[in-house]
């Protein structure tokens, strides 16, 4: 598992060294809540709560118009549920984590700037999940042949969209720190089996900071 994040943190670090000559590009990080739903194909209810996710990526700016523009990003998100009698036998409890690289284009409209010193705006973005693995544990544990039989039914390469907003705090033209908050939904199941099915809508809540090509980091002045 460690080195899927080390992977995905690598994408994300050659997606920033591709923005050095970009007009603007940018970090951001943050948490993530899911909202499961659960399809049971048996008279079982499984129990499943959500657990607190993180995402962190990175962004750059593809076309720029004066209150419209369009970025690419890279996100590696990690989501996390636990409960009982999801892909386990019944009445076993569990604890899952799924990890995924995203890559998204956005699309940002900006309302106002108040007194140049806030700057609110609308985000919606098409993207792509890509799976790169879980972390199950269980009680009682199951088996690797088992847990693999899971990672087996977990879907590849997902669609969803990113829609909400944030606001920008324009202290300085070259750096900005900004604020977004988004409802994710994914038009598929995440998870498919013959008993049980799921699929994952995540509220998520992020920092970040936007910078042009007019601030460079010490080593690159």
């Amino acid at each position: 598992m460690v080195s899927l994040v080390r992977k995905s943190l690598f994408c994300i670090i050659i997606l920033f060294s591709a923005t050095i000559t970009h007009a603007q590009y940018g970090f951001k990080a943050g948490v993530n809540i899911p909202n499961v739903t659960v399809d049971s194909r048996t008279f079982t209810v499984p129990e499943v709560n959500n657990k607190i996710g993180f995402n962190i990526g990175a962004f750059i700016s593809i076309r720029e118009y004066e209150t419209f523009s369009i970025r690419s990003g890279l996100t590696f998100e990690r989501k996390s549920i636990e409960g009982k009698r999801f892909a386990t036998p019944s009445g076993s409890s569990a604890e899952m984590s799924v990890d995924y690289l995203i890559y998204s284009i956005t699309g940002k409209y900006t309302l106002m700037e108040w007194y140049s010193k806030t700057s609110p705006y609308l985000l919606f973005s098409p993207r792509l999940n890509f799976y790169l693995g879980n972390d199950y544990s269980s009680n009682p544990q199951l088996s690797q042949s088992q847990k693999d039989i899971i990672s087996d039914k977990m879907r590849k390469i997902g669609f969803g969209i990113s829609m909400g907003g944030g606001i920008e705090f324009m202290r300085d033209k070259n750096v900005i720190p900004f604020l977004e908050v988004q409802f994710s939904p994914d038009f598929f199941n995440s998870y498919d089996s013959e008993i049980i099915s799921f699929k994952s809508n995540s509220i998520e809540a992020m920092v970040g900071i936007r910078f042009d090509n007019s601030f460079k980091f010490g080593i690159l002045k």
